[in-house]
């Protein structure tokens, strides 16, 4: 297993700005959920806040570069992004409630994926 196997199951395409806003919500939960504890030992994975990485020496971004969301709204100062709107802030530089601070204080994504499964 490897970054390659884990990006086959849960990042299979990637993300891009004409997706739906409903494509990019789905694309970022599946990222997000490859990002449990269960999946990256199946994968054999290290993840850190920004990113992961396997034993061959790959590594895959955890951050704006990778995000359905970002990449949809990033141009527009994420105000019009979903995520952003349901916080009130863009992530990483939020509070307590902010899945993507949660994720790199403790690598458990269960708030981020509690945050886009509201949308």
């Amino acid at each position: 297993m490897s970054i390659e196997s884990w990006k086959q199951e849960f990042y299979p395409i990637d993300a891009k700005s004409e997706m739906t806003e409903q494509e990019a919500i789905l694309h970022s939960i599946k990222k997000w959920e490859g990002l449990t504890k269960e999946n990256l030992n199946k994968h054999m994975l290290d993840a850190d806040c920004g990113w992961l990485s396997d034993e061959f020496g790959e590594a895959f971004d955890i951050d704006s570069s990778t995000c359905a969301l970002c990449a949809k709204f990033i141009r527009k100062d994420c105000r019009d992004c979903p995520l952003y709107k349901k916080q009130g802030f863009v992530c990483g530089e939020g509070d307590e409630t902010d899945g993507y601070i949660a994720w790199c204080n403790n690598t458990d994504p269960s708030l981020m994926l509690e945050n886009l499964k509201s949308l």
